[in-house]
């Protein structure tokens, strides 16, 4: 452990980080995804889904030390912590939501529409239903070979998670259709649909734009890594989620967040488009604290914190002080 990070711990500790956030002012971006009545620490992807009563411990740590403030307010110079959540699952509506109107937090919720309009399944939930269940021994994708996949679930995921997102992405669904024939198990044909993977409704998402709480954003239509899209691809991923979301919702979103979001996932024309397209801010994965020259177009968050302690580091800007985190 760094001694940086020893120090941060310490300064936790001591009670030093809400201290400190008064004085850093720091806008960290909180960036969550599902969530869950109980962890099955077991599936590969369990990390994309936070159990309950852990976001429940993050929400009331959260109203009880720090200003909580929406996206629009950070936006505009107001310094605090901003919840947010990517993809569009239905427990945000279901689990997340009642906690946010118990504690009086503001959030906003990425969509992505196609999930929505329960034109398909994300395709990283398909491949994580594949690999959890699968009672196979061996797997081939791209020229390569691994066996004992079902003792090396997480190891195997992670591989073809990786192969995926690097290919062209209209490769995608047919790569991804092999993997799940070999596996024998398609999240769309299954007996029953796992929770945790369905889709919001649209009426959940209009009561919870319309409760003043929660903002919309676009999250792209089928949920593609954008800078491997064809220019066509592209245009239609944009175009399709903002229109839809004007239509479902009577109004244009107004913020847009990078699916993966890395640095390696933007470029100068997923730029353009999404500025073509009028979004005025655009998020992504890359950490970092949100401030006043920050490139509107490739907005820092912070992964989901695992407990309290973590949460309290970041939210704090004891890394921005240290000069730690850009």
């Amino acid at each position: 452990m760094s001694s940086g990070y020893q120090l941060l711990l310490l300064l936790r500790k001591m009670g030093g980080c809400v201290v400190a956030s008064k004085v850093a002012k720091p806008t960290s971006i909180l960036m969550f995804h599902g969530v869950v009545e109980t962890a099955d620490k077991g599936a590969v992807d369990a990390g994309l889904h936070l159990p309950v009563d852990q976001l429940e411990k993050l929400f009331a740590h959260l109203a009880q030390n720090y200003s909580v403030i929406s996206l629009q307010d950070a936006l505009a110079g107001k310094h605090g912590v901003v919840i947010t959540f990517d993809d569009g699952y239905r427990s945000n509506y279901s689990l997340a939501y009642p906690l946010a109107k118990k504690f009086n937090i503001p959030f906003t919720v990425f969509v992505t529409t196609g999930f929505l309009e329960k034109e398909l399944f994300l395709w990283h939930d398909r491949l994580a239903f594949a690999i959890n269940t699968t009672g196979c021994d061996s797997l081939s994708w791209g020229g390569s070979t691994a066996s004992a996949v079902q003792s090396r679930r997480p190891e195997i995921f992670a591989q073809l998670s990786n192969w995926l997102k690097a290919m062209p992405q209209e490769k995608i669904e047919s790569s991804l259709t092999g993997i799940e024939e070999q596996c024998g198990a398609p999240l769309a044909t299954a007996k029953e649909i796992p929770a945790h993977y369905q889709p919001l409704r649209w009426s959940e998402v209009e009561e919870m734009q319309d409760s003043g709480l929660c903002i919309i954003g676009a999250h792209t239509h089928t949920h593609k890594i954008l800078s491997r899209c064809s220019a066509d691809t592209l245009e239609f991923e944009v175009k399709t989620c903002r229109d839809l979301l004007e239509q479902k919702l009577g109004q244009s979103p107004d913020y847009f967040a990078y699916p993966n979001g890395t640095a390696d996932d933007l470029n100068e024309s997923t730029g353009n488009c999404l500025e073509r397209h009028g979004f005025s801010a655009v998020l992504t994965t890359e950490n970092g604290y949100l401030r006043g020259e920050s490139d509107r177009n490739a907005i820092p968050r912070f992964g989901t914190p695992r407990d309290e302690k973590e949460m309290d580091v970041i939210c704090s800007g004891l890394p921005k002080l240290l000069g730690r985190v850009r």
